[in-house]
Formats: C-alpha cells, sequence, structure tokens
C-alpha cells in the first residue's frame, strides 16, 4: 500500500452539500397557488411537461452533486490501497453518470467523451488518491458548468409556467374579480353618499345636496329632485 497523504476533503463536501440545499429552483407556495385546478384554463397542451422534465434532469445533477461530495470523503477514510481508493471512485462516477443521463433534457453539448474515458482510465490505474482527484477535474468542471445551465434553463421555464398560471387564473377568476370590484365601488359611492346627506342634515349647508347629486346614486337623485335647502 502506498503512502497516503492526508489532507482532510471534509470542509469541501460540507460547502457543496450546503450549497445545493440553499438552492430554490421549484414553486414557492404562492406560484403554486394551492394547487388550484385551473388546467382547463391554460391554452398551451401539455404545459408543465418540460418544467417537469428539467426539474427532473436539475435534481438528478445536484443528487449526483451532493453523493460524488460524500463519497469522495467516504472512499478517502477507507483503510485500501491507493488504487483501490481510485477504482471505487471511478465506480461511483460510471453510476452517477448514468444517473445524469437518464432522461435529460439538456444534452451537454460541450461533453468530451473521449477524453472522459481516459480520464477514468487515469484514475483507474492511478495509485495516489488524491492525484485521482485532480485527474478528475476537467470533468467534473464540465459537469458543474452543464448543471449551471440546466438550472438557468429550468429558471426560465419556472417563470413561463407562473405567467401560465396567472393567465388561467384571470381566465378562470377574472370576472367574479371584476364584479367583486363593481360592488367595491358600488359600496364606496354609497358612503360618500350617506356621508354627504348626514353632513347636510348637520349643517343645512346646500353644497352638501349638490355634492349628493354629483356622486350620482340614482335612488338618491330622483329623490333630490328639486330640492334647494
Amino acid at each position: 500500500m502506498s503512502e497516503y497523504r492526508d489532507e482532510n476533503l471534509t470542509p469541501f463536501a460540507n460547502q457543496t452539500i450546503s450549497l445545493v440545499s440553499s438552492l430554490n429552483y421549484g414553486l414557492s407556495d404562492n406560484e403554486i397557488l394551492y394547487l388550484r385546478k385551473i388546467d382547463d384554463y391554460i391554452e398551451e397542451d401539455n404545459a408543465f411537461e418540460r418544467f417537469d422534465a428539467l426539474e427532473n434532469q436539475a435534481g438528478n445533477q445536484l443528487k449526483a452533486l451532493v453523493t460524488y461530495s460524500i463519497q469522495m470523503v467516504t472512499i478517502s477514510e477507507q483503510d485500501i490501497s491507493e488504487n483501490a481508493k481510485s477504482n471505487e471512485l471511478a465506480d461511483i462516477l460510471v453510476s452517477l453518470n448514468a444517473l445524469v443521463t437518464d432522461d435529460e433534457v439538456i444534452v451537454n453539448e460541450n461533453k468530451n467523451v473521449e477524453r472522459n474515458k481516459k480520464i477514468l482510465a487515469s484514475v483507474r490505474a492511478s495509485e495516489d488518491y488524491l492525484e485521482s482527484l485532480r485527474i478528475l477535474l476537467p470533468a467534473i468542471n464540465d459537469f458543474s458548468a452543464h448543471a449551471i445551465d440546466v438550472l438557468d434553463e429550468f429558471e426560465l421555464e419556472k417563470r413561463k409556467v407562473v405567467q401560465n398560471l396567472d393567465s388561467a387564473i384571470d381566465k378562470k377568476y377574472g370576472p367574479a374579480i371584476e364584479f367583486e370590484h363593481e360592488l367595491r365601488l358600488l359600496r364606496n359611492t354609497y358612503y360618500k353618499t350617506i356621508l354627504a346627506l348626514s353632513n347636510y342634515s348637520t349643517s343645512r349647508d346646500v353644497k352638501f345636496i349638490e355634492e349628493a347629486r354629483a356622486i350620482g346614486v340614482l335612488p338618491v337623485v330622483d329623490a333630490l329632485r328639486g330640492k334647494k335647502a
């Protein structure tokens, strides 16, 4: 077994997990709008299909990142040879690659398959675990860049979903909201009229009669017809 140069990888793993857990890439409770049944009011067919697919892809990528961080530390602490550690790391990467490429919506066009095969072969041949981690950096960096692209696209799709929901709610509840608004205006009009008549009753100032007429509540206007004081 080769001499192992101790390097504490736990802080890196903890930072990665903390970063991933702080990401807010889903819909909030307000944006979901209590999951009201408004599908019939959304004109676009399968309006949430791409959102769901991107959410699944982003979720798989974040799971892979967290898993890699945890396993990287776990493997480093095992009492096995450096080469055995490197091969376990390679096995983890192979399994995670299957996870992140399953049903992916946005394919990584910049992924260098041949280079990654060579990197994986170098890792499996390595007798130095820390060197294996360094060998993997180009592939890990490419993965991270692609994950950011997916999250950006997911955020754009999220905004589109919210716009569709807002439009559907306006379509479904718009008439009721407009009616309620008219009722509020009518109530305020009557309040203003009552206030004007109350002021007239206490002051007998004809200006309050004119104010009540100007407000335009028809029954009041009819009742005040011809009244001057």
